[in-house]
């Protein structure tokens, strides 16, 4: 212990140990050391560790039985509804068939005592691997017997990403570095623990989907790696914004290296060339450079829907919009997207939107700043359905439109390749970079000006789809209004809203400021006291293969969420967010097609901020996903409905890390401030000040099924539990085959 380089603290822990049963255990108190600053969850890993469970697999997803099917000897709470059967599984082999409906397993009939779907999950894990498993069924009225042999489940060897430093530095330490190690080992829960962190490593193993995606296509390594080192995941999220961050520096960003950091984290390494040396003295040289950058941009993105029929663009162009901005989607749609998205070649596509990153790059900024507006020489009459007020030119190119304003006031309305403004009070009611498909590129830059961005339209405002957008504005105090996917959205491509100064003002209904699927979206405000207002699947938003991205680095700032769609769990209360910083895939439940899911990031580095979010926020995630909320600094608010602060839902994980300040945090319901659910990991972190805590059912530190739910105040004044309760998870026929661990850490040096 002497010889690490961390300041070590005095720690007093409380955990609460959630079984399978469903019953919350007699809270354990101990007390140990802990790393303050590197990784306060630190666990050694040990051979335990990676022993890997063998539960007997037999291939089926059970229901309810539905009232239709309901007789003598059917009944709710004494037969198991077999909704679809797994491919190449034990149970297909046997003949069995969606609709089936199991009433006894080896001869013994399902009783009301417990739930059928517990009694059959039972019968088949108590069986070895090959042992014979006798099934009474009713089958178009009819009963009969079915003999099947529970097998193994399919693996597939899975990426993981690699994190040198981290794991150089926890090679230094062992199990004297670790007060979650000593707190186990001391409670005779140490093999316990280890089985959940075996569990949660075989879910890295897994496929998305039984149907689509068999060599998980979709899945990131970063996301492997978190179920494989599920205690890790506070590092992990640091070296995450650390590496965002080290591309911004003052007032400039290096968009360029930021979307290759971005892309790394969708396992994609884009390396684009050097900077033209072209010189960037007069507009045209400017204009030269812009167009030469995004001609082979043009290229990498065609290279990457190369792959791609006539059929497979339509249904992009005119499905998928709507598939993944809706709340619920058509399985058989998401089924077909997932095919498509398939085919198309990522590394070309994030190379496309990385070589168009550079039509704002820093120099092109400063270059555009060094003109005189006054001496730009008009080439052709602008209609004024297009624009009208100060407008000095505009310029036909191979890529569309380029539109140039004046430093006078201007009113744009058509669509255009490129709009370059040069200052004034300006009102933008067109997509200002949106890329869509008449425009797949499209850029705007307005210098100076209080501008108000309106639209009702769709892909606006620095949004890419099967492209590249990008909007940047220089100076001002902004007005952004939007429809969806807007504000930094990227679907199949990049968007980029990039606003360096002023006080803002955004607001979007859903998939927007910063979100990203299929590829990459962010919303990046420099400075200023900034509201950020949208319904769903915002403010640092992704799903399948995506990265969404909102940064804000100076400012009090308001981020609301939520308000408009219904989660039905509490259709007339709630509503969902699925924001400020939530990740989602598309988990296989309600059919056999399902993808992991992807990155969704909200940093906000300085200022005192109030987050108001609903269900599903706030460093949350679903499904094979990351989702990080990451405040630096200042006394901030957070307030909540569920599964937020904090909450790793279904084999995912979700943390927030709160460095500095006196911050309150309120959840409404519950699951939630460091809640793991259903093999899941949730981390609520806050590593200063004098702070308060608000909770419903499972929350403060809470877990069920197999998962790991922490909740560390560093200065925490007292350890406390809030009363929860465990749950079994999803519908499959694995039962919880390991302990949930819920830990709440308070660290105080006096």
């Amino acid at each position: 212990m002497k010889n690490l380089k961390y300041k070590i603290i005095h720690a007093t822990l409380a955990v609460a140990l959630i079984g399978a049963c469903g019953c919350t255990q007699k809270a354990l108190r101990t007390s140990g050391n802990v790393m303050s600053d590197f990784n306060p969850f630190f666990f050694p890993a040990t051979e335990d560790v990676r022993q890997e469970p063998k539960a007997p697999f037999l291939g089926v997803h059970m229901e309810v039985v539905p009232d239709q099917y309901l007789s003598d000897p059917v009944r709710k709470d004494k037969a198991v509804y077999i909704d679809r059967i797994i491919p190449d599984s034990a149970a297909a082999e046997a003949g069995m068939k969606p609709g089936d409906i199991v009433i006894a397993a080896d001869g013994e009939l399902f009783d009301d005592k417990t739930p059928p779907m517990d009694q059959l999950k039972k019968a088949i894990t108590g069986k070895n691997r090959g042992d014979n498993l006798m099934l009474t069924i009713i089958r178009d009225g009819k009963e009969m017997s079915i003999g099947a042999r529970p097998g193994v489940r399919r693996k597939i060897a899975p990426k993981i990403k690699p994190h040198p430093e981290t794991d150089a530095m926890q090679k230094t330490m062992d199990k004297t570095s670790s007060a979650v190690y000593h707190m186990m080992e001391d409670s005779g829960r140490l093999q316990d623990f280890q089985t959940t962190l075996a569990q949660l490593r075989e879910q890295s193993f897994f496929p998305d989907s039984d149907k689509l995606a068999h060599d998980n296509s979709f899945r990131l390594s970063e996301i492997n790696y978190l179920l494989q080192n599920p205690t890790n995941i506070l590092p992990v999220s640091r070296e995450i914004t650390a590496s965002v961050l080290s591309h911004i520096s003052g007032d400039a960003c290096d968009l360029n290296g930021l979307i290759e950091e971005a892309s790394l984290l969708l396992d994609v390494e884009v390396k684009s060339g050097p900077e033209d040396p072209r010189a960037m003295g007069s507009l045209d040289g400017i204009l030269g450079y812009i167009t030469e950058t995004i001609s082979r941009a043009e290229y990498y993105r065609q290279e990457s829907f190369k792959g791609l029929s006539g059929e497979d663009r339509k249904f992009l162009e005119e499905k998928v919009l709507g598939i993944l901005s809706e709340d619920k989607e058509a399985p058989e749609l998401q089924e077909r997207l997932l095919e498509v998205a398939g085919k198309v070649d990522f590394a070309m596509l994030l190379r496309s939107v990385v070589e168009a990153s550079k039509a704002v790059s820093p120099q092109v900024i400063e270059a555009l700043k060094k003109l005189n507006p006054g001496a730009i020489k008009r080439h052709n009459t602008v209609s004024p359905d297009v624009a009208e007020g100060d407008v000095l030119d505009m310029i036909d190119s191979v890529f569309g439109r380029i539109i140039v304003g004046g430093p006078g006031s201007t009113r744009y309305i058509g669509n255009a390749f490129m709009i370059i403004d040069f200052g004034g009070d300006d009102v933008y009611e067109n997509n200002a970079g949106g890329s869509t498909i008449e425009y797949p590129f499209s850029i705007t830059i307005d210098l100076a000006g209080n501008d108000r961005y309106i639209t009702r339209e769709n892909i606006s405002q620095g949004a890419g789809f099967m492209g590249t957008g990008i909007l940047a504005d220089i100076e001002g105090n902004d007005l952004y209004m939007a429809d969806r996917v807007s504000q930094g959205a990227g679907i199949l491509g990049g968007g980029i809203l990039l606003d360096l100064h002023g006080d803002d003002i955004y607001m979007a209904d859903a998939v927007a400021e910063g979100a990203g699927i299929f590829g990459i979206g962010m919303l990046l405000d420099m400075q200023g006291n900034d509201t950020y207002e949208s319904h769903v699947k915002s403010q640092g938003f992704a799903s399948v293969r995506g990265f969404g991205a909102l940064i804000d680095l100076k400012g009090g700032d308001l981020y609301l969420a939520g308000g408009k769609y219904p989660d039905y769990r509490e259709p007339g209360y709630s509503t969902l967010s699925l924001s400020q910083g939530f990740a989602i895939g598309i988990r296989p439940n309600e059919s056999e097609t399902g993808a992991s899911g992807g990155i969704g990031l909200l940093i906000d580095k300085d200022g005192n901020d109030k987050y108001i979010g609903d269900y599903f926020s706030q460093g949350a995630s679903y499904w094979y996903s990351l989702g990080i909320l990451h405040d630096m600094s200042g006394d901030d608010t957070y307030i909540a409905g569920r599964y937020a602060q904090g909450a790793g839902i279904h084999t995912s994980a979700g943390i927030l890390i709160d460095e500095r300040g006196k911050d309150s945090y309120t959840v409404t319901f519950g699951v939630s401030q460091g809640a793991g659910h259903d093999y899941g990991t949730g981390v609520l972190a806050d590593f200063d000040g004098d702070n308060t805590f608000k909770g419903g059912v499972l929350s403060r530190g809470a877990a069920t099924c197999g998962s790991i739910g922490i909740l560390y105040d560093k200065y925490g004044k007292e350890s406390s539990l809030s009363d929860s309760g465990g749950q079994e998870g999803g519908n499959g026929e694995v039962p919880c085959g390991a302990p949930g661990f819920g830990i709440l850490m308070n660290g105080r040096t006096d």
